[in-house]
């Protein structure tokens, strides 16, 4: 992965230097209902928050070649969540040995994961408020028969959510309360009081 990353542009240079922290804990396989090959990642709370980045989109950077000592090629790919490293695939491998040198970043790509929610949340809102909007944060929910846009998370299962009618509110679940805010997008973000 290092070497993935070493040949990517300065763009991904906090990536590679996630590596060089101890906040990857385990690795793990199985945790992917529709990537076999997908290896997650879990991490040392304290070092990952000095990363995350709950702001940025999660993505992929995928087009990554690499072969075994054979010769065969497989397709690398790191998957990233709120601006941190939360796993990567290798395609078909058979467990053989990966030469470290044959690493092929030249043709990579960075792929936003879709997010058909934020994309209807999106027509509703002027562009100056949509970008204040991490889109994998984005999710519809019904309550009380009204419909919600999960725009970020609190504490404890609480959130801020925005309605269709456009208004923001901080939703909690014990107790179960809507409570419209009286604040804007952009001062909500701007003050940081979503970051706490």
């Amino acid at each position: 992965m290092y070497n993935a990353l070493n040949q990517l542009p300065a763009g991904f240079a906090h990536l590679k230097q996630q590596l060089e922290y101890p906040l990857f804990t385990v690795a793990s396989t199985g945790n992917s209902t529709y990537d076999p090959d997908y290896i997650s990642f879990s991490f040392d709370p304290d070092i990952y928050r000095d990363f995350e980045n709950r702001r940025v989109q999660d993505y992929m950077i995928s087009n990554i070649k690499v072969s075994n000592i054979d010769k065969r090629i497989f397709d690398y790919s790191i998957l990233v969540a709120a601006d941190v490293i939360c796993g990567y695939s290798l395609k078909g491998y058979d467990q053989s040995v990966i030469d470290l040198n044959s690493v092929d970043a030249s043709a990579y790509t960075k792929v936003y994961y879709p997010n058909a929610d934020f994309d209807k949340l999106a027509t509703l809102l002027n562009a100056d408020n949509i970008k204040e909007i991490n889109p994998s944060e984005v999710y519809e929910v019904v309550l009380n028969g009204s419909t919600y846009y999960h725009i970020k998370d609190l504490e404890d299962g609480d959130f801020i959510g925005i309605s269709t009618d456009k208004v923001i509110y901080t939703i909690t679940h014990d107790p179960f309360e809507i409570v419209p805010m009286n604040e804007s997008l952009k001062e909500l973000f701007n003050d940081n009081k979503l970051d706490q």
